[in-house]
């Protein structure tokens, strides 16, 4: 009974992300954008309040068919701006993909140096998505976008 028990609590987080995974098309991304990976904000799925215009978006969770990138810009930088360590080369963007899939309230979460930074911002603020569904209607949803830098 203990080890039932015990086993459930173990495998409930790994269950629930891969019901998440499922319900979000899991690899319904382009496999061409593989250096951009959309991540959702690691707050549960509860309303958020957007201060500019007053509506509330909801976070990537279960239940939840996440945006996908349809439209992006090119980020322009010189390999030399970047480290050597590859690991060191990821900027996560923070935003708002609203209903008609445009990109609000951008930010940089993870930095990798002011000037790769304001590039990447300006070209995040051109990218378009499909936006997000629940229960089949397009809702406005905040996630982080994972961009790997390559030097």
């Amino acid at each position: 009974m203990r080890s039932t028990i015990l086993a459930t609590l173990i495998l409930a987080p790994a269950l629930l992300h891969a019901q998440a995974s499922q319900a979000a098309g899991n690899g319904s991304q382009d496999r061409a954008n593989a250096p951009y990976a959309l991540a959702s904000a690691s707050a549960p799925a509860s309303p958020a309040a957007d201060i500019k215009t007053g509506k509330s978006s909801i976070r990537v969770s279960t239940g939840v068919i996440q945006p996908t990138l349809i439209q992006r810009a090119d980020i322009s930088y010189s390999p030399r701006d970047l480290s050597l360590n590859p690991d060191d080369n990821k900027v996560v963007v923070g935003m708002l993909v609203d209903e008609q899939g445009h990109t609000k309230d951008v930010s940089i979460v993870k930095s990798v140096n002011p000037v790769i930074d304001g590039r990447v911002l300006e070209a995040v603020r051109q990218f378009r998505f499909e936006p997000a569904r629940l229960d089949s209607q397009i809702i406005p949803v905040r996630v982080n976008l994972s961009i790997q830098l390559e030097r």
